[in-house]
C-alpha cells in the first residue's frame, strides 16, 4: 500500500479559523516589531551600535515567528492527511476496491 503525503494544500485567508488568523497576525506583528526595535537601536547612543540585548530580541522574534508559522502548517497538513486517509478508508469499504486504486477526489 502506497501512502502519498506530498499533497499540495493551499489555504486561503478566508478559509482559516479565527485561531489561525490570530496566530499568523501575532507572528507578523512580532516579526515587524523585532526589526523595528533593531532599526531604532542604530540611532540610540552610541550611534551605529546595536546592543546584544537588541539582537537577542530580534532572534527571539524570528524564532517565535518561525515556530508559529511552522506549527500552523504542520497541524494543517496533518489534519488534511487524516481527512484523506479517512475518506480513502470509507471509499474502500463502500466499493470493495483496493485502496491503492482510489483517486484523490477531495
Amino acid at each position: 500500500m502506497k501512502d502519498n503525503y506530498n499533497h499540495n494544500y493551499k489555504f486561503k485567508w478566508k478559509d482559516l479559523t479565527f485561531k489561525d488568523k490570530l496566530s499568523y497576525l501575532f507572528a507578523i506583528v512580532c516579526f515587524c516589531l523585532g526589526w523595528i526595535i533593531t532599526f531604532i537601536a542604530f540611532f540610540i547612543d552610541p550611534i551605529g551600535t546595536v546592543a546584544d540585548s537588541i539582537l537577542w530580541i530580534l532572534g527571539q522574534s524570528l524564532l517565535f515567528t518561525g515556530a508559529i508559522i511552522g506549527i500552523g502548517q504542520y497541524y494543517n497538513a496533518q489534519t488534511q492527511n487524516f481527512k484523506y486517509e479517512i475518506k480513502k478508508f470509507i471509499k474502500s469499504k463502500d466499493t470493495n476496491e483496493d485502496i491503492d486504486e482510489i483517486s484523490e477526489d477531495y
